[in-house]
């Protein structure tokens, strides 16, 4: 019995001191992305500036995942936009895109876009769709080429 009970305990202590996951996504969307592709947008209905910033250089092999932030002309600070926004991967030569990505909300005119994947090497487009909220209809569709 002895050794069950101790057994249960050295259990306990190793589980419980393991690093829980959702500290490291905490901790990315605490940081700025360092190192990365930059890639200067702009939207006209809206009048602002739109940074989208890759984590990493984009590839064909991994998940890739890139931070949208909205500002005005001539200023880094975050401001909030009041439409849906929408990303479409398009690989125009061949006529198809890739699986849906994942927009996640950060902060006010700040986006974490993952599940970016390129399927394959080539001349891709970033469709950034402005949506309006109550019909869902495109107002802008921003196209930023790239090539993996």
């Amino acid at each position: 019995m002895k050794y069950f009970l101790v057994l249960v305990i050295l259990s306990l202590i190793q589980f419980g001191c393991a690093r829980p996951n959702y500290l490291d996504s905490v901790k990315q969307d605490q940081q700025q992305t360092v190192n990365s592709e930059v890639y200067k947008l702009a939207s006209a209905s809206l009048g602002l500036a739109i940074d989208l910033a890759f984590d990493k250089t984009p590839n064909d092999s991994d998940e890739n995942t890139f931070i949208l932030q909205f500002h005005q002309p001539g200023s880094s600070v975050a401001v909030g936009v009041d439409q849906t926004i929408a990303i479409i991967l398009w690989m125009p030569s061949m006529g198809h895109g890739s699986s849906p990505v994942k927009i996640q909300k950060i902060a006010d005119g700040i986006y974490r876009v993952t599940k970016v994947y390129f399927i394959m090497p080539g001349d891709w487009e970033i469709r950034l769709q402005i949506k309006d909220q109550e019909t869902s209809n495109v107002i802008e569709q921003i196209n930023q080429k790239i090539s993996i």
